[in-house]
């Protein structure tokens, strides 16, 4: 959904289900709690329901989010005003002036604030205003890229294919795909998330792996 430009195939039909399941299930969590802390309230009546977005989903794709919403009987109607949406970057602005904001006694009228949001798919910048009344107005229009964290675990496949060849990578994605997702978390704990645009660090850095549980497999393939 959105706007991703790759040569990946079409999602199947039965990522709408997936998509309901998973609703489903995190939507039993959310009446359980509102049952214990409004006991006897009608779920289905009283409780709006606001589910953020990427920024780049287009309407169709908003429309899609609210009919697995339905199917998984968080709205009582289809089209319910219970159910709104949000984008992540509105999200994160709100979150930020209703707590950063706060501790660093920026919260007045007038600040002006970007929000860097550095998701999985995408990476958004946007620029707010604090207005009165604890609005918020938007100073420049959205910028934002499918950049976010996937995308780097992406490129450093891509590395180890030119370290080791597309057959060992293709064949250890096949065989030992379980490994494989380890080997990336690993990189991710390692590498990724600690880098900090140090340009001393080297290379090697970011093709970091443990050989005794990888070397192997990979040795294997290549």
């Amino acid at each position: 959904m959105g706007h991703l430009k790759t040569n990946t195939p079409e999602l199947p039909v039965y990522y709408e289900k997936a998509i309901t399941d998973y609703l489903r299930k995190i939507g039993e969590l959310i009446k359980e709690m509102v049952a214990i802390h409004w006991s006897g309230i009608n779920f289905l009546e009283n409780v709006l329901i606001v589910i953020t977005v990427p920024a780049e989903y287009l309407e169709k794709d908003k429309a899609i989010m609210r009919k697995c919403a339905y199917n998984a009987e968080l709205i009582k109607e289809r089209y319910s005003k219970n159910l709104q949406f949000t984008t992540e970057p509105e999200a994160a602005a709100v979150y930020c002036m209703e707590n950063n904001l706060k501790v660093t006694d920026l919260n007045t009228p007038e600040t002006t604030f970007m929000i860097v949001d550095c998701g999985g798919g995408t990476v958004d910048l946007t620029t707010r205003k604090l207005l009165k009344d604890k609005q918020l107005g938007e100073v420049t229009e959205r910028a934002g890229d499918f950049c976010g964290s996937t995308f780097i675990d992406r490129e450093f496949l891509n590395a180890l294919r030119k370290i080791l060849g597309d057959c060992a990578i293709d064949l250890l994605e096949d065989n030992h795909y379980g490994q494989m997702q380890y080997m990336i978390q690993e990189f991710c704990l390692n590498a990724k998330i600690p880098f900090t645009g140090d340009n001393h660090i080297t290379w090697g850095s970011f093709i970091w792996i443990e050989y005794d549980k990888f070397g192997a497999q990979l040795k294997e393939f290549s």
